[in-house]
């Protein structure tokens, strides 16, 4: 398993726009090979530069999957929101891979 995360962090006037476009952006990147489940977290963070910050984890099937998506396709999914939000929104992308898996059972 792989994680693809992306911090985003978004003007605070643009929020119920942004979580609304963020919505379906999600769906259309669960729609691309390899990925398989995504989760939104909201930061608890206070942020004194009027930007609310969050952050989308990706889980995909193999780096192979990944690989495929930043060659062939990642530009084109950033490119919407980048041009609906322009300068309100601000993004970086971090890459892991699982060395190891465990719970208290």
């Amino acid at each position: 398993m792989v994680l693809y995360e992306v911090n985003l962090e978004i003007a605070e006037r643009k929020v119920p726009d942004f979580l609304n476009w963020l919505q379906k952006h999600i769906k259309d990147m669960l729609r691309q090979k390899g990925f398989k489940t995504a989760q939104l977290l909201e930061s608890n963070d206070l942020n004194q530069d009027h930007f609310k910050k969050y952050t989308v984890h990706y889980w995909l099937d193999s780096k192979d999957s990944l690989d495929f998506y930043l060659e062939n396709k990642a530009t084109t999914m950033r490119q919407e929101g980048l041009e609906k939000f322009g300068d309100d929104l601000k993004a970086d992308r971090r890459t892991f891979q699982v060395l190891k898996s465990q719970d208290l059972t």
